[in-house]
């Protein structure tokens, strides 16, 4: 979890105004993040207080302001995935940031503390007020996701640990060279089959498949599309950019939660080619 994704490409706007047809692996809502949403700490003080945006048993990731108001993360290792303690809306402390990693993967900096750094605070400590609309975490749990350790990688896909179950995904070969043996990461897919099966040491496959480094960005790796949505029909959502449509496919209890009008990116590693005006998505992750 410890290394960024260097960013694939972004393509918005113009740059997508072409005959296209993109497989899909993460679509996002936009919003306008809240100004006063994590409690900021005076510049020197050896330790930080902010808000869980994110977490499982192998992290958590803390967002916090800086002195000068700007939102920073910093991201809390469990290696033996024994985070039981610390959920998502959780209000903490994280000490020692002399002691933090950090990493400059390709654009993004990166903080790691370890996990005898975090400790949960009471309300009054810090700012009362929490995100009121966090643009990762609850969106997307609405979404397959399974969670686990990579125990083996190949030319072209993972092999994931959680728990009893190993996940196999097809993986492109640029989003693998940032992924090690050892790394924690979600896979998001459209399903994962054979999950039914009452037996151990089962292994699923993850159907139209994206995989996430835990703690860096989902859209690190990705081509990004966006637009407004003007048209859902079942478990289709069509999105616009004003030049051209694109169509994302997605599950019905995530389709419940984006309307009409609400601005989305389409996050995705491939793009095809498509009739004039508009494109065709794969299976789609949503993030809002």
């Amino acid at each position: 979890m410890k290394n960024k994704l260097i960013a694939a490409g972004i393509v918005t706007g113009t740059l997508l105004s072409f005959p296209s047809g993109i497989f899909a692996d993460s679509i996002s809502k936009v919003t306008n993040p809240s100004q006063n949403t994590i409690e900021s700490m005076k510049q020197g003080e050896n330790f930080i207080v902010g808000v869980i945006t994110d977490a499982d048993d192998y992290y958590a990731t803390v967002e916090y302001k800086d002195s000068e108001g700007k939102k920073q993360i910093v991201d809390i290792d469990f290696p033996n995935a024994d985070n039981s303690n610390f959920k998502t809306g959780d209000t903490v402390k994280v000490a020692n940031k002399d002691k933090w990693e950090h990493k400059k993967i390709g654009m993004h900096d990166v903080a790691i503390a370890s996990a005898d750094s975090i400790s949960k605070v009471k309300q009054s400590v810090a700012q009362t007020d929490k995100p009121q609309n966090n643009t990762t975490q609850p969106f997307i749990e609405k979404n397959n996701k399974r969670t686990g350790k990579v125990i083996e990688k190949g030319s072209n896909y993972l092999m994931v640990k959680q728990g009893d179950v190993t996940i196999k995904t097809n993986v492109r070969k640029k989003v693998l060279e940032n992924i090690n043996i050892g790394d924690t990461v979600h896979v998001y897919a459209e399903s994962f089959t054979g999950s039914n099966l009452p037996i151990k040491d089962q292994t699923l496959h993850a159907q139209r498949s994206i995989v996430q480094k835990v703690g860096e960005p989902i859209d690190s790796n990705y081509i990004k599309f966006t637009g407004k949505v003007v048209s859902k029909n079942g478990n289709n959502l069509v999105v616009s950019n004003g030049k051209m449509n694109m169509s994302a496919r997605t599950s019905s209890k995530v389709i419940q939660e984006i309307n009409i009008g609400d601005t989305v990116n389409i996050y995705t590693t491939t793009v095809v080619g498509g009739m004039i005006g508009s494109s065709s998505a794969g299976s789609a992750v949503i993030e809002k």
